[in-house]
């Protein structure tokens, strides 16, 4: 049981809580709608948030998911918590990133706009940098046979599935003394006497749409800031505001 909090917490707070909760249970459930309507869900590790609220998932080109989602991109995603019963449930749009197409939004690039091959070899590395920071030993292991000279970007199997939160509902444990262990008790209690939960440890909370732009334009400014303080930063400016270059994390 879980009640929904006040708004008491302030939308950075959440933000982060939010992040901190996905990150630490690490595998969510992707739900996407096939071109005969029904839904399907599938176990996808988390391989890394590309803002505060917008996240990444390592898959293969020949997956059929990746069908659905270019017939519908609208899609859910879900993690749970064994033991504490929280959760997180994230209604966002997917887009599918390749080297050959690195901002996943078409062969035509960034909304038909004409860009410079300065500025397509910046979004092609934009993506292998991407896949440099979520790749790990067992995300090569989806993938066999890989040439060990080559970038694993280079490898027409990779792709990534982007998913640009629209909004974001989950359940968190209250403040102490509400920690995992007492959680337990309660549970364990309510299974003794017969009673219920008291369900006072979960909160659930919301994070609308221009909340979690916010936190995505927030990122996005402090990513350019790094690119300039490491002099990446060119003089043509990046269509549509964001990179994507880089998976967040909070400092």
């Amino acid at each position: 049981m879980s009640t929904t909090s006040p708004t008491t917490s302030t939308t950075e707070s959440r933000i982060k809580e939010l992040a901190a909760l996905m990150d630490g249970i690490g595998v969510a459930m992707l739900t996407s709608r096939r071109p005969d309507g029904r839904l399907v869900s599938r176990a996808m590790k988390l391989s890394g948030r590309e803002s505060s609220v917008d996240l990444a998932f390592v898959t293969s080109t020949a997956s059929l998911k990746l069908d659905e989602l270019r017939y519908d991109p609208h899609v859910n995603v879900a993690f749970y918590k064994d033991g504490t019963g929280e959760w997180v449930s994230i209604a966002g749009l997917a887009s599918i990133r390749t080297l050959a197409d690195p901002t996943g939004t078409g062969t035509s690039g960034l909304a038909g706009i004409i860009r410079s091959a300065d500025q397509q070899e910046l979004e092609k590395q934009g993506f292998r940098d991407l896949v440099s920071k979520v790749w790990t030993g067992d995300t090569a292991e989806w993938f066999p046979n890989l040439n060990g000279d080559q970038h694993p970007a280079e490898d027409p199997r990779v792709a990534i599935i982007s998913v640009r939160a629209i909004t974001a509902t989950y359940a968190a444990l209250s403040s102490p003394p509400w920690s995992s262990p007492r959680v337990l008790f309660d549970l364990a209690a309510s299974a003794i006497t017969g009673q219920p939960a008291s369900g006072h440890h979960i909160e659930t909370r919301n994070l609308a749409t221009p909340e979690l732009l916010d936190a995505r334009q927030a990122a996005t400014a402090s990513l350019i800031s790094k690119m300039k303080r490491s002099n990446l930063a060119t003089s043509e400016p990046i269509q549509g505001g964001e990179t994507g270059s880089e998976v967040y994390s909070e400092e």
